[in-house]
C-alpha cells in the first residue's frame, strides 16, 4: 500500500495530469468488465459441464489480446503528453509520464492470469485514488 501512496504522490509532484491517468485506468476497466460478462457468459451456458477455474480461463482468454493492446494505447495518450522542451517544469512531468508509461508496460507485460490482472487493477486504483 505504501508503494502505491508513493507513487501516487511521485505522479501528483511531477503534475500528471489526473485526466489521462484517468482515461487510461477507465479503459483498464471497460476490459475488466467484459471480461466478468465473458466469465457469467461461459459459466452460464455450461454450468454443467465446466468448472470456475475453466470459465475464468476461458473468458481470459479472450480479453487478453485487449489487454496487451493497452500498451499502445497508453503510448499514444502519454506520448502526446511527454515534450521536447528545455524549461525544468516540463521536463519533470515528462519524468512522470515516462513513469507511468513503465508502470503500464511492466505490469501489462507480466498478466497472464485473470487474477493478475485483477491484482493489477486493485493496484491502479490504489495509486488513483491516491492521487488527490
Amino acid at each position: 500500500m505504501k508503494l502505491c501512496e508513493d507513487f501516487a504522490k511521485e505522479l501528483r509532484n511531477l503534475q500528471v495530469s489526473q485526466s489521462s491517468i484517468r482515461n487510461i485506468y477507465d479503459s483498464f476497466k471497460t476490459i475488466q468488465l467484459g471480461l466478468q460478462q465473458e466469465f457469467i457468459k461461459f459459466f452460464s451456458d455450461n454450468i454443467d459441464n465446466i468448472n470456475k477455474t475453466e470459465a475464468e480461463n476461458k473468458a481470459f482468454n479472450r480479453v487478453y489480446a485487449k489487454i496487451r493492446l493497452m500498451k499502445s494505447k497508453a503510448n499514444y495518450v502519454l506520448e502526446r503528453k511527454i515534450e521536447d522542451k528545455n524549461d525544468p517544469k516540463v521536463q519533470q512531468q515528462n519524468k512522470g509520464y515516462s513513469s507511468l508509461k513503465r508502470f503500464i508496460f511492466v505490469f501489462v507485460d507480466n498478466i497472464k492470469t485473470k487474477k493478475e490482472f485483477d491484482g493489477f487493477m486493485d493496484l491502479f486504483e490504489c495509486v488513483l485514488g491516491n492521487l488527490k
